[in-house]
């Protein structure tokens, strides 16, 4: 008869574990997006814009010397907002990721974390930190990639694979 009723008591609370936890997951959800919107806000999207199309510009004014400034304008715009919808197409899928690898004390404290000042500024840096690193991790890689492939085929060679 005991066991009949742990049975009963298991099923009853099974709904309300599954309306607890669907009911987390949204918050989690609304947590990971705005934790998304402040670390992919307008200014990074503005600054990586503004970093491209400096070189589309040199290329369209030298091959169009008499191209009038609203056009250029006008292209600017154009590819801003091309951008910007690529970016919120890529960071959509992120909403599920950050709620499913976080949980809802771990997102609180994301959130108020780049709520605070030093968040703030962290964010406000970081789109700088990578336009000055980034070109020098491509020219690091560059330079390592004919050692890398060079050592990877000797390695695979040792086991009997060939590259």
């Amino acid at each position: 008869m005991r066991f009949i009723a742990l049975i009963l008591f298991c099923l009853l609370l099974t709904p309300a574990a599954f309306a607890d936890d669907a009911g987390d997951l949204a918050v989690r959800k609304d947590l990971a997006q705005q934790i998304i919107a402040l670390s992919t806000g307008d200014a990074m999207v503005e600054q990586v814009s503004d970093a491209s199309w400096r070189p589309f510009e040199k290329i369209i004014r030298q091959k169009n010397p008499d191209v009038s400034d609203q056009v250029i304008d006008e292209l600017r715009a154009f590819m801003k907002q091309q951008q910007a919808e690529a970016v919120t197409e890529v960071i959509a899928p992120m909403t599920d990721f950050y709620a499913s690898e976080f949980t809802r004390a771990e997102l609180e404290t994301i959130l108020e974390f780049y709520q605070s000042d030093t968040g703030a500024k962290l964010l406000s840096i970081s789109p700088k930190v990578m336009q000055q690193v980034m070109p020098q991790i491509i020219k690091r890689q560059q330079q390592m990639m004919p050692k890398l492939v060079e050592l990877l085929r000797k390695t695979a060679k040792q086991k009997g694979v060939v590259i």
